[in-house]
């Protein structure tokens, strides 16, 4: 096993926090005990084995990891696994980056893997990946502003999943992480399927639960039904590739498989706020100027 320190230059990571730009080989790398990170994978497959156990982190998803665990990573084929790790300054007084919820000691794990394409620091992670791809640098860099970025977004994340933990009454304290991260797994791939429909049996198979127990549950977590949280979501990607002019009104209804357009204003409306047509319009001008 080859022993991976990034941080052999300058201060320690629980002074100043580093970005790691990683490309991993088939080969498995110790990643001592240090602070709270995120570890985001951009291309291929890591396996983070933490505690004894192996967690599985894919293209487009990122692994919460907190202070003082120690892990080893490795590429699962033989293709290199591309993608970057923040960690988190220590503040001297011992606390971790500041005011964050106690995430770990609520979900009783030291790590949690999620999705990048629901939360705010999953889009700034995959950017900041994009951006690495077409640029050249060094593979560890101290940059403040990313840093605080990052820790802004685990804090909001860490609040939301608690929030929604909360919602899971009814179940024991120990099953509810586990039930939140199948309705994450369920609602990513919502995310991921903005122009079809996803069937509900589909969508409780991705979640590991009977139809039954998944419209319940989903329900329950994020205020909305399975069918009318995805169709909103269509609806709004749909608002936005109408406001940059790749779609009119007419090509957006018949996309989303609204058999008349009388039906899709309305439910545009109550979707997004304003009429279809206004929308265009306004999207129309901007590009226009």
């Amino acid at each position: 096993m080859q022993a991976f320190d990034p941080f052999h230059q300058g201060a320690p990571p629980e002074r100043q926090g580093r970005v790691v730009f990683s490309h991993l080989k088939n080969d498995e790398v110790y990643l001592p005990p240090s602070s709270m990170s995120v570890k985001y994978v951009a291309e291929g497959e890591e396996i983070f084995v933490i505690g004894g156990e192996a967690v599985t982190v894919r293209s487009g998803q990122f692994l919460l990891v907190d202070a003082a665990t120690a892990c080893v990573a490795k590429a699962r084929s033989k293709n290199p696994a591309i993608g970057l790790c923040v960690y988190l300054p220590r503040l001297q007084t011992g606390s971790q980056a500041g005011t964050l919820p106690s995430m770990f000691d609520r979900i009783d794990s030291p790590a949690l893997l999620q999705p990048a394409g629901l939360s705010a620091l999953g889009a700034l992670l995959s950017e900041q990946a994009r951006q690495r791809s077409t640029n050249n640098g060094a593979d560890v860099v101290v940059d403040a502003g990313l840093i605080e970025q990052v820790r802004r977004g685990i804090q909001a994340l860490a609040t939301d999943l608690e929030l929604r933990i909360d919602r899971l009454e009814g179940l024991r304290p120990s099953t509810r992480t586990e039930v939140l991260v199948r309705l994450e797994q369920a609602r990513a791939r919502m995310h991921d399927c903005l122009t079809g429909t996803i069937g509900l049996d589909a969508l409780a198979a991705e979640a590991g639960m009977s139809r039954f127990h998944f419209v319940r549950r989903f329900t329950r977590t994020y205020g909305r039904s399975p069918v009318a949280y995805h169709s909103d979501l269509r609806l709004r990607h749909a608002a936005h590739r109408i406001a940059r002019g790749e779609l009119t009104p007419a090509e957006a209804c018949d996309l989303l498989g609204y058999s008349e357009m009388r039906a899709f204003r309305r439910a545009f409306d109550r979707a997004v706020g304003t009429p279809p047509h206004k929308a265009f319009t306004h999207g129309m001008g901007r590009a226009g100027k």
